[in-house]
């Protein structure tokens, strides 16, 4: 799915959903939301939350949380 600017004809938000058999993915992005970069990867046991990965200090400081299921 993607949305354009009505003025410019640029994306401004792309949703996306692959199945790879074993595993999906899926991800949005977008250039005229608030300003913020988060990755989460879903585990059987848990996930993991990596904060800023892309421009560290611009938009967050760089981070990594694990979350354990228990």
């Amino acid at each position: 799915t993607i949305e354009r600017d009505k003025t410019f004809g640029t994306d401004i938000y792309s949703s996306i959903r692959a199945d790879f058999g074993d595993f999906e993915l899926s991800f949005y992005l977008s250039t005229q939301m608030a300003a913020r970069q988060v990755m989460v990867f879903h585990g059987e046991k848990g996930f993991i939350e990596v904060f800023g990965p892309f421009n560290a200090g611009l938009y967050d400081h760089h981070r990594i949380e694990l979350h354990n299921q228990n």
